[in-house]
């Protein structure tokens, strides 16, 4: 009767515990996913916004002696958004790392005969409980990852939409 007990209780903490672990690895992929979309739209603006700003007129400024406020200005926002579009695409790439993620080998269960397993070394509570304590720790430092992960992109959507701002005001200055 105990041993009955014991496979109802650890069922399920073997399936809430697995259930984390694949909410976790989704919620990387749509970070990964979101930075991909963004890395792309910042490297389609980018080429745009040289063209429209034409890299000759911000050099005939910088050859300037003297600078109006209106021209220093202009090059505040020039080199401003430029500074952001390179911090947003750093961030982005670093979102997109999964180097130090961390997840679950099911190699070592290739061509291993359970039963056999179960009957000689360990009975299944055994290797759930283990499979638990393997999966809880897995979660505890993938949601570290993802945390940062989660900090990275709010950065990095914050400076991309601070490079848009920029570039529109850039543009606005040179085209007066």
């Amino acid at each position: 009767m105990a041993k009955k007990q014991e496979e109802h209780i650890i069922d399920p903490i073997f399936n809430v515990v697995y259930d984390e672990y694949q909410k976790t690895t989704e919620r990387s992929r749509s970070f990964d996913t979101r930075a991909g979309i963004f890395i792309t739209f910042l490297m389609a603006s980018f080429p745009l916004y040289l063209q429209i700003i034409d890299i000759r007129y911000i050099k005939n400024q910088l050859s300037k002696d003297l600078f109006s406020f209106v021209e220093v200005t202009q090059l505040l926002f020039f080199f401003g958004a430029l500074a952001l579009f390179i911090c947003a695409f750093i961030l982005l790439a670093c979102v997109m790392s999964t180097r130090k993620y961390w997840t679950y080998d099911t190699s070592v269960f290739e061509g291993l005969d359970i039963n056999e397993y179960r009957s000689e070394n360990a009975t299944s509570d055994d290797i759930n409980v283990q499979l638990i304590a393997d999966f809880n720790t897995f979660i505890s430092y993938n949601i570290a990852v993802v945390d940062k992960k989660a900090k990275l992109f709010t950065v990095a959507l914050w400076l991309s939409c601070a490079y848009v701002i920029a570039t529109i005001i850039s543009i606005i200055l040179i085209i007066l």
